[in-house]
């Protein structure tokens, strides 16, 4: 519900794009979306039905942010894909900013057909290498069970399913414990090589797995084993690793990362939030009150609310996770400093949506509908926030 966006950094963990599972897997694309780096290729599937495919690739960021007057980092490259007749249809986005909201623009568009590659050369203004683009059909094949290791004790697979590459990996899940799950993250490995880091979550307010349930993780099956020249007959990774357990509490089981990530952000939540209710509050008590008035005070107090790993918030932080190092710092600052963003971005967009009410309705029906819900919104967040910090 409050997440702007998804991420693990790379202090805590490998630099491997983090990205958010489907609850439910596609049937198997006759088309995958090929992206060919160094060290290997990355796929996305085309769908069936409407021919279009999307990737995206989270960059790794750097420790420091870059000072006032300079442009965002690029942190997100994000290839589409759609079919017109014979041909596809390619648009290359890059995106920037440490939480990927600072802006973007377009730097490839083209025509291509099946299996050929296209170098996007664009990308390297940004300080990137070079990507090959490719849309390939899929050569499908039998998988074999992957092995699997599990590093925590509430949360077990009780079954593992592989059929057809690339349909992912099915692996249903047990909690056992006496509280909700809200996040799990998995790794998958071919050999010792790590070939994707995984998380996944429904939200801060809301169970992923519920106690004593059961539920299906889909896995990615492949390795980063490129196409041939007569389509992309992936190679299977060959182990499933469950990591991380958070739950609903704040608590967890496994590596310390993911849980690390979500009560750092919470932290960061609570901080502003705090500011947020206590100014609906006092802007519900008047007795006359105008959106002008409104929108004039809450686009003020959001320019005041900062994006700052104060010292005490990361005493905080860092003392529930003792056992991660200093090196870990700066993942820990922009988890916290995320937090504190993400309640800047919903406040300006739910601004915005009075001022757009406001337009189209009398003043005093917008703000009868408006203020109270959006109290009730904030309210609510704040209680989750101080529930996952209270630990």
């Amino acid at each position: 519900m409050f997440r702007v966006v998804a991420y693990l950094a790379c202090a805590l963990a490998a630099p491997v794009g983090a990205a958010q599972e489907r609850e439910s897997a596609p049937p198997t694309p006759a088309y995958v979306i090929e992206i060919g780096k160094e060290d290997g290729c990355m796929f996305a599937p085309v769908g069936r039905a409407d021919k279009l495919g999307a990737l995206l690739y989270t960059l790794p960021l750097p420790a420091a942010q870059p000072a006032d007057g300079i442009a965002p980092p690029a942190s997100l490259v994000t290839f589409y894909a759609q079919a017109n007749g014979d041909v596809w249809n390619v648009k290359v986005f890059v995106g920037r900013g440490e939480f990927f909201d600072a802006g973007g623009q377009q730097v490839a568009s083209f025509a291509t057909r099946t299996g050929e590659r296209v170098l996007i050369n664009e990308v390297t203004r940004f300080g990137l290498s070079p990507f090959r683009v490719a849309v390939v059909n899929v050569l499908g094949q039998s998988a074999h069970a992957p092995r699997f290791s599990n590093r925590m004790q509430s949360v077990i697979a009780e079954k593992i399913e592989a059929k057809v590459l690339p349909d992912p990996y099915r692996v249903f899940l047990r909690n056992n414990a006496s509280k909700d799950v809200l996040a799990v993250q998995y790794n998958t490995y071919k050999g010792r090589q790590l070939m994707f880091l995984k998380w996944l979550e429904a939200g801060p307010d809301q169970p992923l797995i519920k106690a004593g349930d059961m539920y299906q993780l889909d896995v990615l099956s492949e390795d980063h084993t490129c196409a041939e020249a007569s389509g992309y007959r992936p190679a299977q990774s060959d182990k499933i690793e469950l990591i991380t357990a958070v739950f609903a509490d704040g608590s967890y089981e496994g590596a310390p990362g993911l849980a690390a990530m979500i009560k750092g952000d919470a932290i960061g939540n609570r901080k502003h939030l705090a500011r947020v209710v206590a100014a609906l509050n006092e802007l519900s008590s008047r007795e006359v009150l105008s959106s002008a008035q409104v929108i004039y005070e809450l686009r003020a107090l959001v320019a005041m609310l900062d994006e700052t790993a104060d010292s005490y918030l990361m005493d905080e932080l860092q003392s529930d996770f003792p056992m991660l190092g200093p090196e870990s710092i700066p993942a820990l600052s922009r988890y916290l400093r995320h937090g504190q963003h993400e309640v800047k971005s919903y406040l300006l967009g739910d601004v915005g949506q009075l001022e757009s009410a406001a337009g189209k309705t009398e003043n005093e029906k917008a703000i009868a509908v408006w203020l109270p819900r959006t109290k009730a919104k904030y309210e609510y967040w704040l209680a989750v926030a101080e529930r996952l910090t209270a630990h």
